[in-house]
């Protein structure tokens, strides 16, 4: 994937065709890009290196391309099961949901999840598009008493997150949209 503009100080672009996505990744993080299943997956963290096992921080790009022949519902559904599920599991300390275009909608959910033996405060951006039958959702965590360290970074990375969309007007003809 190519990116057409220079990151900021202390960050690297890193592009993957697979999520459809582009994310600054800070320096020093490591980056992991692999499939499992049906889910594409990006992960990139900061590594504990007095606890091994365990990091600072992590960063997660998924994608899930063909919902509906995967799991046999629409992109948009199982989004909204995933949420649902995260509500009934985790303590939920915020969550929007916005219908954008039709076909497509997103969330943002923040949740402090107790499933690890260290708690943890996790933000979830998700975006389903029927139209293309993708589920992309980009994930952003760290331990609970590390996250008013580590959230500066993660909003940072997520504000300026860019996710290739599918455009109902061809680009002209010879010409590159990135």
């Amino acid at each position: 994937m190519d990116i057409p503009f220079n990151a900021p100080q202390g960050y690297r672009w890193h592009g993957s065709d697979a999520v459809l996505a582009a994310v600054l990744i800070p320096d020093g993080w490591y980056v992991h890009e692999h499939t499992k299943g049906s889910v594409h997956e990006v992960l990139a963290f900061l590594p504990d290196h007095e606890h091994p096992g365990e990091c600072h921080a992590a960063l997660t790009l998924n994608a899930m391309h063909h919902v509906s022949r995967v799991l046999g519902i629409t992109a948009r559904s199982y989004g909204a099961q995933s949420v649902k599920t995260i509500k009934g599991r985790h303590q939920t300390l915020f969550d929007v949901e916005t219908a954008m275009e039709e076909g497509t909608m997103s969330w943002a959910v923040r949740f402090r999840s107790v499933l690890s033996a260290t708690p943890r405060i996790v933000h979830r951006y998700m975006l389903a598009d029927d139209g293309d039958d993708l589920l992309r959702w980009c994930t952003f965590e760290a331990p609970e008493d590390r996250w008013k360290q580590a959230w500066p970074t993660g909003e940072f990375i997520l504000r300026h997150l860019c996710m290739v969309l599918s455009l109902d007007v061809p680009s002209p003809e010879g010409e590159q949209l990135h």
